[in-house]
This record gives C-alpha cells, sequence and structure tokens, in this order.
C-alpha cells in the first residue's frame, strides 16, 4: 500500500455539500430515485462510491444544490460510460 498511486474520479472532489436549509425543496421521492440509480452503479463502479454516499446525506430534505450536483454525477458517468463503450467497440471490430 506504502507504492500504490492515486486513481482519477469521474466526481468532482472539490464541491462541497451542505445542509443548504435555505435552499429550494426539491421531490424527495425523485432525489431518492437518482440516488438508488447510482447505488446500484457502485457495485460495478467503486470509483464513485464516495460522491454517491455524499449525495445519500441529503435524501430526508434534499434542496436543489443538491439535485444539481447529482445530475452533474449522473452526467459525467454516463459520458464516461459511452466512452468505454465506444473503446471496445473500436477494439473489437
Amino acid at each position: 500500500m506504502d507504492n500504490g498511486g492515486h486513481k482519477r474520479t469521474p466526481a468532482a472532489t472539490h464541491l462541497k455539500l451542505t445542509k443548504d436549509e435555505n435552499g429550494i425543496s426539491v421531490d424527495q421521492s425523485m432525489y431518492g430515485s437518482m440516488i438508488g440509480t447510482m447505488l446500484y452503479l457502485t457495485a460495478s463502479r467503486p470509483d464513485i462510491t464516495l460522491a454517491v454516499g455524499v449525495c445519500a446525506r441529503y435524501q430526508a430534505d434534499p434542496k436543489m444544490s443538491h439535485l444539481t450536483q447529482v445530475f452533474w454525477n449522473k452526467i459525467r458517468l454516463t459520458n464516461i460510460t459511452l466512452r468505454v463503450r465506444e473503446i471496445v467497440r473500436t477494439k473489437n471490430v
């Protein structure tokens, strides 16, 4: 472990989510559904576990700032998945 290197993560690590008590509330079930989808992905993508865990903390009272972060994490994951599929497809041709 002493000689291990750092790996890039698709989630932004510099952003800090807070409780955001003055923010605009969003639908709890929609937010929970998005978190559930991302939790499912952590089985095959352990590099996103921390980001999903941070977003999952705010399921009881999600605000627009939390939803925006979850949305952008899903966009990043989708783009990475599409790039990987494209690379695999070109190697198999």
